[in-house]
C-alpha cells in the first residue's frame, strides 16, 4: 500500500475521532501538522486507530474553558490486516 494512502487514512482516522468526541465535536478544528514514522510496507488491508487519552481531553478542557484555542495532538496507529504496525502517526489539530 502506497504511503499516501496511509497518511491519509490516518488523517481521516484523526479528524473523526475529533469530529465524533462528545467534548470536541462542537468546536472548530484546523490541522496544523502531521508526523508520520513508517515502520513496515504492506500488501494486506491496513486499519487506523485513533486515540483521544484523557491528557488530550484534559488539554481543550481547560484551554476553551480560559477562551483560548487548544492545541491537541492525536496519537494514530496504523496496522495491517494481521496486526503488525505500519505506522505511527501524530495529528496536530487547533481547536477554538
Amino acid at each position: 500500500i502506497h504511503t499516501g494512502a496511509i497518511y491519509t487514512l490516518a488523517e481521516t482516522a484523526a479528524k473523526v475521532a475529533v469530529s465524533t468526541h462528545p467534548v470536541l465535536a462542537s468546536r472548530r478544528l484546523r490541522q496544523k501538522s502531521t508526523k508520520v514514522k513508517y515502520y513496515s510496507s504492506t500488501k494486506r488491508d491496513i486499519t487506523a486507530r485513533a486515540t483521544i487519552t484523557a491528557e488530550v481531553e484534559h488539554v481543550a478542557r481547560d484551554a476553551l474553558a480560559t477562551g483560548q484555542e487548544a492545541v491537541l495532538e492525536i496519537a494514530v496507529s496504523v496496522l495491517d490486516a494481521k496486526g503488525i504496525d505500519i505506522a505511527e502517526v501524530t495529528v496536530k489539530f487547533t481547536l477554538g
